[in-house]
């Protein structure tokens, strides 16, 4: 999924805005506009290192549990040893 992320942030990126491109009437739009599409880079560069970061944390949590699980089993196994 943050691949994914990365797809769009670079396809973001490919597109460049110039004086040329708007003609003399809408020229004053290319510096808002390189602002903003910079911004909207950064955010869904922010959201692809919030996805992996989430992923990370989700494994780890699976980890945790297994290691959890492997206890308690180990736990019934010594109780039922026990009886």
């Amino acid at each position: 999924m943050a691949s994914d992320i990365s797809v769009a942030r670079d396809a973001g990126s490919s597109g460049g805005l110039n004086a040329e491109a708007f003609g003399v009437l809408c020229s004053f739009l290319v510096a808002p506009a390189t602002v903003a599409a910079g911004a909207a880079r950064s955010l869904i560069g922010a959201a692809e290192d919030m996805v992996r970061r989430s992923a990370t944390e989700i494994v780890g949590v699976g980890h945790d549990m297994e290691a959890y699980e492997q206890k308690v089993m180990e736990w019934v196994r010594a109780l039922e040893a026990g009886l």
